[in-house]
């Protein structure tokens, strides 16, 4: 069939049309290959850094430093170690106990704990927006991030009653994603080996109430640990109006407590406490802590004799 001239430049039209779009797609998609392996690039130089970082010589000096002050014996090594944090003339001074007594080995300063659980907030965050890979972060450094949260839970919780509840939040989703085993990638069987271990069980807060008192020594250490003890329980035996009576109401600066009064740190029992409310219970510790600041001394230790002694937190703060 022969075509007619106007019939010949249509079908030229519209195979040039046809071809501009090829062409358009086939640029696309090279620009998309671009800018996805220049992406990929950064991505893994960005994770190769912290890996460097991580293991770099002096951060694990660090790193050691703040494993032997963050890590806790009991609960009367936990009230020693917030006591020595407030009682720091400085933020270099290397004052801070470590939990192995070891009169040679080198001391912590508040700015190398605080130094360290930063850096790993912020490889949580780049962890988080999917600025490193996960599966290398699991992989490598996963089991040292869980180890050390779960070793720093009462200081990461004291943190948040003194300066908001989001404080190492990044930190928390992290280790949580990584316990859950939600890593993407994790397809072969070393993978899913590495990661079982991350999965086992269901991590436990030794500590569930912290009652730490003011740093003017007006408190003996003994009724703090006595009240720690007692209050633990009593709060779980709260109603649920009982309990919104006792916390704080207000915008969430009025939930903030002061370092030098009385800190009450409440923790879940471990990471699938169906029960823990967040807000709730951080709420709860302020009102608590801002009870305990207004009792004299005297009335703190008859406070811990009736919670002993089965008496509601109401009528034993009061």
């Amino acid at each position: 069939m022969i075509l007619a001239s106007g019939d010949v430049w249509v079908a030229i039209g519209a195979f040039g049309q046809w071809a501009a779009a090829l062409i358009a797609v086939g640029g696309l998609y090279f620009i998309y290959r671009q800018v996805k392996t220049a992406t990929d690039e950064a991505r893994r130089d960005r994770t190769a850094a912290v890996h460097v970082q991580w293991a770099d010589r002096e951060f694990r000096r660090l790193l050691t430093l703040a494993y032997a002050y963050l890590s806790v014996d009991d609960l009367g090594d936990c009230l020693a170690k917030i006591r020595a944090w407030k009682l720091a003339a400085h933020a270099e001074l290397a004052c801070l106990p470590r939990s192995l007594r070891d009169e040679m080995a080198p001391m912590a300063c508040k700015n190398d704990v605080t130094h360290v659980l930063t850096f790993c907030e912020d490889l949580c965050l780049r962890y988080n927006l999917g600025e490193i890979d996960p599966l290398s972060v699991a992989l490598s450094i996963g089991p040292q991030l869980l180890g050390l949260f779960l070793d720093a839970a009462w200081f990461i919780y004291w943190q948040r009653a003194l300066n908001g509840d989001t404080v190492y939040g990044e930190l928390e989703a992290t280790v949580k994603e990584l316990w859950r085993g939600s890593v993407a990638g994790a397809d072969d069987a070393r993978h899913r080996h590495v990661l079982a271990e991350l999965t086992e069980g269901n991590p436990t807060f030794p500590l569930r109430a912290v009652c730490a008192p003011p740093k003017d020594g007006s408190i003996r250490a003994g009724t703090a640990e006595e009240l720690s003890r007692a209050l633990a329980p009593a709060i779980g035996r709260l109603t649920p109006t009982e309990r919104v009576a006792l916390s704080v109401t207000g915008t969430a600066e009025d939930a903030l407590q002061t370092a030098a009064g009385w800190n009450v740190v409440l923790m879940p029992r471990s990471f699938e406490d169906r029960a823990w409310d967040p807000a709730a219970m951080y709420r709860l510790a302020a009102g608590l802590a801002h009870r305990l600041d207004e009792l004299q001394p005297a009335a703190v230790e008859a406070a811990t004799e009736r919670l002993q002694a089965g008496d509601p937190i109401a009528a034993a703060l009061r």
